[in-house]
């Protein structure tokens, strides 16, 4: 079945532009499937050129990982640049395992864009003002992961363009088996340098862009089936069968529909926390990294001022944006079990659907979240943690190295 989805998805891919272009959540995935698209890793493209291109990507950028690294080796008595040189290295392993699960497990990204299309329940089987509610809601958190975007794109053209101008230093300090600084190779080098940079900054940001968007549509997929359930006895919940389904139906048919609805939901959000568990616990990392390296760094060398100020704030928006969605994917699979208790079920007479409500409750305590690889539940708790954390770093890191330089000037 995995092996034909992509297809499915690539043959219907006009009707999926259009169906998800209509709907007020599913609409935020769009400028993500844009970017990986110009990219060429979006999960439904199988030409045999896109293949060997995404081959050709990962091992280019690992050689522009392993060049990187190997610059700690001979300078691993320099505080201040082993630190710096951290904060890119984590930034393209962070692209290596995103780039990985975005082309190399396919499948499972195409089975939650498939049931967001094609299973989700449409936002306008709600009220208008609701539907203007959640469409409203949803356009903001775009634009709190286009601010993010925005960032990374700052900061990269600062570390790609400040290099060339001064015609002294490559963008990110290697080691290479050959004279990098002789003209014409640095040329070479540098531009070599340049698009691979580029590229990663480019996936990076765009993954997260699709990954917190299906996560925050999921989030609106349960109001929608808190409101259906709320309203499943009366003749508003009447009107919203016959919106989805175009036909009446009775109580008894649509509360197994809902259970049905329900249940996919929940395989879904399963298949998201099983694809993105692995690169959110690395996210942690980096942001952890990023956070510690760019503050001790301004802390110790003022000259890099924007460049480390805006890794700084970086990491930390990209930290927010995630665990703001995981946070708001708990809150809403928690109410469900308020909107199945407040759903008018005292004036039915059903006993098995009685029966029924009692086994949904009892499926609704258990709240969804992402996790980092089931070690941390994602929400704002963590993020204050994570952040707490970052600061102990910090002054640990500081007080090491202040230490040092003292040390130094006494000898």
């Amino acid at each position: 079945m995995e092996e034909e989805l992509p297809h499915k998805i690539r043959r219907l891919s006009k009707d999926f532009n259009r169906d998800i272009s209509n709907d007020g959540a599913k609409r935020i995935m769009i400028p993500g499937k844009i970017f990986l698209e110009c990219l060429l890793v979006w999960p439904d493209r199988e030409m045999k050129y896109i293949t060997v291109f995404n081959w050709f990507m990962f091992i280019n950028v690992i050689i522009f990982e392993i060049t990187h690294a190997c610059f700690v080796v001979p300078n691993i008595a320099d505080y201040t640049t082993v630190i710096a040189v951290l904060v890119t290295v984590t930034a393209t392993f962070q692209f290596l395992v995103k780039f990985y699960v975005i082309v190399f497990k396919k499948s499972i990204i195409n089975q939650i864009l498939l049931n967001i299309w094609r299973e989700y329940w449409p936002l306008s089987v709600l009220s208008p003002k609701k539907v203007k509610r959640h469409s409203s809601t949803c356009k903001v958190k775009l634009r709190l992961i286009l601010g993010c975007y925005t960032l990374a794109v700052i900061f990269a053209a600062i570390i790609t363009f400040a290099p060339f101008l001064t015609n002294t230093e490559l963008i990110v300090k290697s080691i290479f088996p050959f004279q990098w600084n002789k003209t014409y190779t640095y040329e070479l080098v540098y531009t070599w340098q340049f698009v691979t940079a580029w590229y990663i900054t480019f996936l990076i940001n765009s993954f997260d862009m699709l990954m917190i968007s299906v996560v925050i549509i999921s989030a609106v997929q349960f109001a929608v089936l808190q409101n259906v359930v709320k309203n499943i006895l009366t003749e508003k919940g009447e009107r919203q069968r016959r919106y989805l389904y175009n036909k009446d139906i009775s109580n008894q048919d649509m509360f197994k529909r809902w259970l049905e609805q329900q249940r996919m939901l929940i395989d879904t959000c399963n298949k998201l926390e099983e694809a993105f568990r692995i690169p959110i616990l690395h996210q942690l990392f980096c942001s952890i990294t990023g956070l510690c390296a760019s503050s001790v760094i301004l802390k110790v060398d003022q000259s890099k001022f924007l460049e480390m100020s805006t890794i700084a704030l970086a990491n930390m928006f990209q930290l927010f944006y995630y665990c703001f969605a995981s946070n708001e994917l708990t809150l809403q699979s928690e109410k469900t079990s308020d909107a199945v208790y407040f759903c008018n079920w005292q004036i039915s007479q059903d006993m098995k659907f009685k029966k029924a409500l009692v086994l949904v409750l009892q499926r609704c305590q258990k709240p969804l979240s992402l996790t980092a690889a089931g070690f941390i539940d994602l929400n704002f708790l963590s993020y204050i943690a994570v952040l707490r954390l970052c600061f102990s770093f910090y002054t640990l890191l500081t007080d090491l190295i202040v230490s040092k330089l003292e040390a130094a000037e006494l000898q």
